[in-house]
């Protein structure tokens, strides 16, 4: 995925990959939806030996054609047949049809400087790699306040793969989802702040079903039972 942020933001908008025997085509967003997307194309396997293909595939190719007046790109799938010709491949995962049309989205180039996209992007890749203290710096005010959602959700990992869990219970209050609840009661749990942990719950409980509000009330009183 990293790779192909940094094609859409480069302005490509369309991809081509092979190496995996399965034809495909969709379209890849960037980060939000509708900001802007990339048609990413994969084609079969044209050259492998017969123990190669999976089952139920054939030796195939795709035509890819770009038809920039109606901004649109599609893809034909061709297979070869038991007769060892090629002829049009009709596909479940293309609606039944032989071709697949993906529209053709204009993606700028986008500047090369620092913005607070490319901060966010950069902080999603330090937390995949483990620097949750990079990816925090990465998250400035001004990150924040441009993507609040997505900014909040790698602070709430940063803050867990670090280890700073008096700043992770902080960051949980309030939480805002139900994941946000069991979240914090877990880690309230571990530090073994029993009352705390039962009042984030009652402050979060429009956020979670009946049912998970009794399975964590019974958990806190277990947990609380056997510190």
């Amino acid at each position: 995925q990293r790779v192909i942020h940094r094609l859409i933001d480069s302005g490509f908008t369309i991809g081509l990959h092979g190496h995996q025997h399965f034809p495909g085509a969709a379209p890849f967003d960037l980060r939000l939806p509708n900001l802007t997307s990339m048609a990413v194309i994969g084609a079969g396997s044209l050259a492998v030996g017969d123990l190669e293909l999976p089952m139920g595939e054939r030796r195939q190719y795709n035509i890819v054609v770009i038809d920039e007046e109606n901004h649109v790109v599609r893809t034909h799938i061709r297979s070869m047949s038991s007769a060892g010709v090629f002829t049009k491949s009709h596909r479940d995962d293309f609606g039944g049809r032989d071709f697949m049309e993906l529209p053709l989205h204009e993606s700028p180039v986008r500047p090369k400087g620092t913005t607070e996209l490319r901060k966010l992007d950069d902080a999603m890749a330090a937390v995949q790699r483990e620097e949750h203290v990079q990816a925090l710096s990465l998250l400035t005010p001004s990150v924040r306040a441009s993507y609040p959602i997505k900014a909040r959700q790698i602070t709430i990992l940063a803050l867990e793969g670090s280890g700073q869990m008096d700043a992770l219970v902080a960051c949980l209050d309030p939480p805002q989802s139900a994941e946000e609840v069991m979240r914090a009661v877990s880690v309230l749990l571990d530090m073994r702040e029993f009352d705390v942990a039962l009042e984030r719950l009652e402050r979060g409980r429009s956020l979670i079903t009946q049912s998970q509000y009794m399975e964590l009330t019974q958990l806190i009183a277990a947990r609380r039972q056997v510190s």
